[in-house]
């Protein structure tokens, strides 16, 4: 008996176009936005910050371009989840519990490198932290050995420089959540929400292929280990990402979250670790393969045991 043939609906065949359209905008127009590097001195180019700050805006006008083009959206901003759901108040404590479980993953990474042995730790005398610390000190006309201080106040001075990073970094990082988790993932999950975690994570894996080649957080090693690990870390934090999309209905948790690794991944690992020593973020970090260890059962835990229903759609106004 011959095979039936199903032909795709039309929703099906827009929504695959669509996709293509916002992967070939994004990953094209990063080698693109990335050129002037290449021609010039890499990671040490001034260009190097407007170019990666330009990047990283690319998958939100990728998403803008396939809504309107391609899928006519007449309201892109609620379809990439933009609008918050929910009072107020729970928007509030679901960002500050956001960032309290990221710092918190942030941490774990570097307690299990360190008990696995490709990190060290310094708690005791936290002298990467007082190492960071002695340039701000002596320009203010003071010293280290002049402020007597606990490690835990040290560390308590870090708190509003660290929640004011993660404010800022997180507006940048909503240019790519406004892609990656808004748009691309709830397409792709129409064909399986397992899918679509690979997919996704790899194609914002390789949409960093540009600065990885050219030394971009994983240094001097075999451009596809840094592709590798790059991919391994983006569908891990992905997943999780993905998750906290998908259960609060709403980008602004995701950015939050993205933005904070950003900008305090390294700080961190650097503060609490010995003075001048040098990170293996191969290994070590949320970068390195012990770092998706905590990351990877959380997000396990919570896509298998938690698995968050459908969020409305928000609000949109005038005649549906």
């Amino acid at each position: 008996m011959p095979a039936v043939t199903i032909a795709p609906s039309k929703a099906e065949t827009l929504t695959r176009r669509s996709v293509t359209l916002f992967t070939l905008v994004t990953l094209a127009g990063a080698w693109l936005v990335c050129l002037p590097l290449w021609g010039g001195d890499g990671l040490n180019s001034d260009l190097a910050l407007p170019a990666m700050t330009a990047m990283m805006f690319l998958p939100s006008l990728g998403a803008l371009i396939s809504l309107r083009v391609i899928e006519k959206e007449q309201h892109p901003w609620q379809a990439l989840r933009v609008p918050i759901v929910g009072s107020v108040g729970r928007f509030i404590l679901i960002m500050l519990g956001t960032w309290v479980v990221v710092i918190g993953l942030i941490v774990a990474a570097l307690l299990l490198g360190d008990w696995i042995g490709v990190y060290q730790l310094d708690l005791d005398a936290l002298t990467g932290l007082r190492e960071a610390l002695e340039p701000q000190l002596r320009a203010a006309g003071q010293s280290m050995d002049g402020l007597a201080l606990p490690g835990w106040a040290l560390l308590a001075l870090l708190l509003p420089g660290l929640v004011l990073g993660s404010v800022v970094s997180s507006l940048a990082a909503l240019g790519e959540e406004l892609g990656w988790r808004g748009y691309l993932f709830p397409r792709l999950a129409l064909d399986g929400r397992t899918l679509a975690l690979g997919v996704s994570g790899l194609l914002w894996g390789l949409w960093h292929a540009p600065l990885l080649l050219l030394g971009y957080n994983y240094g001097e090693i075999p451009s596809w280990q840094s592709i590798a690990l790059m991919t391994g870390f983006c569908t891990v934090i992905g997943a999780l990402l993905s998750w906290v999309t998908e259960t609060v209905g709403t980008i602004w948790p995701a950015a939050l979250a993205h933005g904070t690794i950003n900008s305090t991944l390294g700080p961190l690992a650097l503060f609490l670790g010995p003075a001048g020593a040098k990170i293996d973020v191969t290994q070590a970090t949320l970068l390195g393969w012990t770092g998706w260890i905590v990351p990877a059962i959380l997000a396990l835990i919570l896509w298998v045991w938690r698995t968050p229903r459908q969020p409305a759609e928000p609000a949109r106004p005038g005649p549906q």
